[in-house]
């Protein structure tokens, strides 16, 4: 005797949300993980070997991390950090 129960309709993929539609609590959650933590940058204590970048109090060199943020490059006028595979600048305002 042959299967006579409902077959379920396939799944459609959902269309690209557009521009100005409000995004889903998922898509929301991981837009706020790649944004950098919130840091307050002082300053630089320069020195042509070994700079200092001023990070929520904290001093770092180059390769120092705070709340998983990464110092890449430290300037005269600001620093660089990698967060997530993300680099962010911030200069002293």
């Amino acid at each position: 005797e042959p299967w006579r129960g409902r077959i379920p309709p396939l799944s459609r993929p959902q269309p690209p949300r557009r521009r100005g539609q409000p995004a889903s609590p998922g898509e929301e959650a991981s837009r706020r993980s790649l944004r950098p933590p919130p840091l307050h940058f002082s300053g630089v204590l320069w020195d042509k070997t070994e700079p200092l970048a001023i990070l929520n109090g904290r001093p770092l060199t180059v390769g120092g991390e705070i709340d998983g943020a990464r110092v890449v490059k430290i300037g005269l006028d600001g620093v660089r950090l990698r967060y997530r595979g993300r680099e962010y600048t911030l200069s002293v305002e």
